[in-house]
């Protein structure tokens, strides 16, 4: 094999019909990446999985499909790709999620992101008239949001920064307040979007109080 080859960015695609797989295939092949038939054996995974998820297909399918995979992280793209939609299916365990309809360099970008570790949020024309440009955060709030985002309770969070319930909860308000959302679900999505948070993985190390200032 070429080493050009050798060392392209490889996906699984899946689509509802032939013709679409070939469109997404033929988008990411030209983008560089090579497009593989399954999912490989351990150790030869591919780098993510590109999905055009049913119409009918919920949370809880996506959910027990991905638990079939192996830990390849997947893209999703959605023909009903509200933000609530999209957060859903994060939360149900994708890495992505995003509108059907995005354009082809987003799809690339998107499924870069993805096979870089990051999630990415993207509902097209279809956003929820947001800010585009992320929020300028504290260092302390971006470590207590990355927690958040990870699934950690106000007490783990507490417990791995080494400060008091009560602060987190601040960190928490004046997160919501500058994300402008009123729940994690929406803070993960609004912060997947916005590129602030890698999900699969949190630096934040015991005793960070000691180095990152006033709590």
């Amino acid at each position: 094999m070429p080493a050009s080859r050798a060392h392209a960015l490889t996906a699984l695609v899946l689509a509802t019909t032939p013709i679409v797989r070939r469109g997404l295939a033929a988008i990411l092949t030209d983008a560089g990446w090579q497009v593989v038939d399954d999912a490989g054996e351990p150790g030869q995974r591919p780098r993510i999985a590109v999905w055009e998820l049913p119409p009918a297909a919920t949370p809880e399918v996506v959910a027990r499909a991905l638990g079939e995979w192996d830990g390849v992280p997947v893209l999703v793209l959605v023909s009903a790709a509200t933000p609530d939609a999209l957060g859903a299916l994060v939360s149900a365990g994708a890495r992505g999620a995003v509108d059907r309809d995005i354009d082809e360099a987003a799809l690339v970008q998107a499924a870069r992101a993805v096979a870089e570790g990051r999630t990415v949020v993207n509902a097209g024309t279809r956003g929820d008239g947001t800010a585009s440009r992320p929020p300028s955060l504290t260092r302390r709030e971006s470590q207590v949001l990355a927690l958040l985002c990870s699934g950690r309770t106000n007490r783990e969070i507490a417990d791995t920064l080494v400060i008091s319930d009560n602060t987190v909860k601040n960190h928490v308000r004046r997160l919501y307040e500058k994300l402008q959302v009123r729940s994690r679900t929406e803070a993960v999505v609004r912060a997947a979007r916005w590129g602030l948070v890698r999900i699969d993985g949190v630096d934040v190390p015991a005793g960070a109080s000691t180095t990152a200032g006033p709590g």
